[in-house]
Protein backbone atom coordinates (compact mmCIF):
# COMPACT_ATOMS: atom_id res chain seq x y z
CA UNK A 1 0.00 0.00 0.00
CA UNK A 2 1.16 3.44 -0.99
CA UNK A 3 0.71 5.87 1.37
CA UNK A 4 0.76 9.87 0.93
CA UNK A 5 4.01 12.19 0.65
CA UNK A 6 5.89 13.97 3.18
CA UNK A 7 4.81 17.08 1.06
CA UNK A 8 1.07 15.81 1.14
CA UNK A 9 0.80 14.88 4.46
CA UNK A 10 1.90 18.98 5.52
CA UNK A 11 -0.58 19.97 3.01
CA UNK A 12 -3.23 18.43 4.17
CA UNK A 13 -2.15 19.34 8.26
CA UNK A 14 -2.06 22.80 6.85
CA UNK A 15 -5.21 22.70 5.03
CA UNK A 16 -6.83 21.20 8.83
CA UNK A 17 -5.19 23.79 10.77
CA UNK A 18 -6.46 26.38 8.52
CA UNK A 19 -9.53 25.26 8.60
CA UNK A 20 -9.83 25.32 11.62
CA UNK A 21 -8.50 28.49 12.32
CA UNK A 22 -11.14 30.04 10.19
CA UNK A 23 -13.67 27.95 11.90
CA UNK A 24 -12.85 29.79 15.68
CA UNK A 25 -12.54 33.22 13.58
CA UNK A 26 -15.99 32.32 12.03
CA UNK A 27 -17.21 31.47 15.50
CA UNK A 28 -15.74 34.59 17.17
CA UNK A 29 -16.90 36.98 14.26
CA UNK A 30 -20.67 35.97 14.84
CA UNK A 31 -20.94 36.64 18.34
CA UNK A 32 -23.26 39.44 19.29
CA UNK A 33 -24.19 39.06 15.50
CA UNK A 34 -26.06 35.82 14.59
CA UNK A 35 -28.42 34.05 15.79
CA UNK A 36 -27.76 30.61 18.15
CA UNK A 37 -29.16 28.48 15.00
CA UNK A 38 -27.31 29.82 12.36
CA UNK A 39 -24.37 29.76 14.18
CA UNK A 40 -24.71 25.92 14.85
CA UNK A 41 -25.50 25.40 11.11
CA UNK A 42 -22.24 27.41 10.05
CA UNK A 43 -20.45 25.26 12.91
CA UNK A 44 -21.98 21.81 11.55
CA UNK A 45 -20.85 22.27 8.02
CA UNK A 46 -17.36 23.62 8.75
CA UNK A 47 -16.55 20.52 11.11
CA UNK A 48 -17.98 18.30 8.39
CA UNK A 49 -15.15 19.90 6.04
CA UNK A 50 -12.51 19.34 8.32
CA UNK A 51 -13.61 15.89 9.28
CA UNK A 52 -13.52 14.90 5.76
CA UNK A 53 -10.03 16.63 5.13
CA UNK A 54 -8.96 14.20 8.36
CA UNK A 55 -10.45 11.19 7.04
CA UNK A 56 -9.02 11.93 3.55
CA UNK A 57 -5.78 12.02 5.84
CA UNK A 58 -6.38 8.88 7.47
CA UNK A 59 -7.05 6.79 4.28
CA UNK A 60 -3.84 8.27 2.96
CA UNK A 61 -1.77 7.39 5.72
CA UNK A 62 -3.66 3.74 6.43
CA UNK A 63 -5.60 2.72 3.38
CA UNK A 64 -9.73 1.95 4.03
CA UNK A 65 -8.73 -1.16 6.20
CA UNK A 66 -9.50 -3.82 3.53
CA UNK A 67 -6.76 -5.85 2.07
CA UNK A 68 -8.02 -6.77 -1.28
CA UNK A 69 -9.21 -10.77 -1.74
CA UNK A 70 -9.58 -10.41 1.98
CA UNK A 71 -13.44 -9.20 2.96
CA UNK A 72 -14.17 -8.13 6.41
CA UNK A 73 -15.11 -10.03 8.89
CA UNK A 74 -17.87 -10.96 11.49
CA UNK A 75 -16.95 -10.73 15.33
CA UNK A 76 -16.68 -14.73 15.50
CA UNK A 77 -13.92 -14.10 11.89
CA UNK A 78 -16.66 -15.94 9.21
CA UNK A 79 -15.96 -13.25 6.04
CA UNK A 80 -18.87 -11.47 5.49
CA UNK A 81 -19.89 -11.54 1.82
CA UNK A 82 -21.53 -9.30 -0.79
CA UNK A 83 -24.99 -9.01 -0.81
CA UNK A 84 -25.31 -6.61 -3.51
CA UNK A 85 -27.31 -3.46 -3.35
CA UNK A 86 -30.90 -3.20 -2.66
CA UNK A 87 -33.47 -0.43 -3.42
CA UNK A 88 -36.51 -0.01 -1.42
CA UNK A 89 -39.35 0.98 -2.96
Amino acid sequence: MQTASIGDQESQWEQAQQSLQELDEYVCGAVGRDELHEVEHEVFRRLLGLGRIMMQRFVAESGTGYTGGRPPCTLSGEPLGYKGIETVD
